[in-house]
């Protein structure tokens, strides 16, 4: 696991090929507001070690609070099978807060967590 501290967020990220292979995300609300949804996008190396989006995006509903911490898994069999040899960056794309306010990724990945 591996750490990537920003203004926005706090993300621990685990490749788990377990008895399926998935995705996790472990991630903290660093904001002063409850975070109700949370959207993010993933790249993964194929087999010459070049980094892909996915053409898919990670969404998880949440009801985190401002300080807490929570994960999301997803079973993904496409990009993940071969787990031993897949590296991922993953980042922030959108996040909805209970007062209705959304924050949203420029295309910059400003929030990003890179496995090296």
């Amino acid at each position: 696991m591996a750490f990537h501290r920003t203004a926005n967020s706090v993300l621990t990220v685990c490749l788990s090929s377990g008895g399926h292979p998935s995705l996790l995300l472990v991630y903290r609300n660093t904001s002063p507001k409850k975070i109700i949804g949370i959207r993010f996008g993933v790249s993964f190396t194929d087999s010459l070690g070049d980094f892909n989006e996915s053409v898919y995006d990670y969404d998880a509903q949440a009801s985190l609070k401002p300080g807490k911490k929570t994960n999301s898994e997803w079973e993904d069999g496409v990009y993940v099978g071969q787990i031993q040899k897949v590296k991922a960056r993953v980042w922030l794309k959108k996040i909805k807060f209970e007062d209705g306010t959304t924050f949203t990724d420029d295309g910059k990945k400003a929030c990003l967590w890179d496995q090296k």
